[in-house]
């Protein structure tokens, strides 16, 4: 498990690297991609174990000021042994899917070597906690 999250985490980088070499031009349609790991705070770190997410954005430029994105994004934790404990299960887990549109108007030209802009947006979130059921050897049936 450690070497894939740390493989996601290169990938990612890499990716990203890829991608700021190539948004140095302008084009109508943009999209982006990232991966890495979630690590639970405050209450949520009392109950789950670092996770893993996924994020995939893309949208239209309409001119070199606006644009309009969607983003979808995906993590996942598993519930760590004291949650467990609480509720009785061997297994567990906790995944969130969210969905968001995202406009953004740019503060200066697109081929200024830096950028000040302004977002808002309206999103979803959808939380799925999930316990694995227990398997009991005394209900095999043939």
């Amino acid at each position: 498990m450690k070497c894939r999250i740390v493989s996601l985490s290169f990938l990612a980088m890499l990716l990203m690297l890829t991608m700021a070499a190539s948004a140095q031009n302008w084009n109508r349609l943009d999209f982006s991609a990232g991966a890495g790991f979630s690590t639970p705070t405050d209450a949520a770190g009392r109950n789950l174990n670092t996770g893993w997410n996924l994020d995939f954005r893309g949208g239209y430029n309409v001119n070199r000021h606006f644009a309009a994105d969607l983003d979808v994004g995906y993590r996942y934790w598993d519930l760590n042994s004291a949650a467990l404990a609480v509720f009785g299960e061997p297994g567990g887990h906790v995944s969130v899917w969210s969905f968001a549109f995202q406009p953004m108007i740019r503060m200066l030209p697109r081929r200024s070597a830096a950028n000040a802009y302004i977002t808002a947006g309206a999103g979803i979130d959808y939380r799925k906690p999930d316990a694995d059921p227990a398997v009991h050897g005394d209900n095999d049936c043939l």
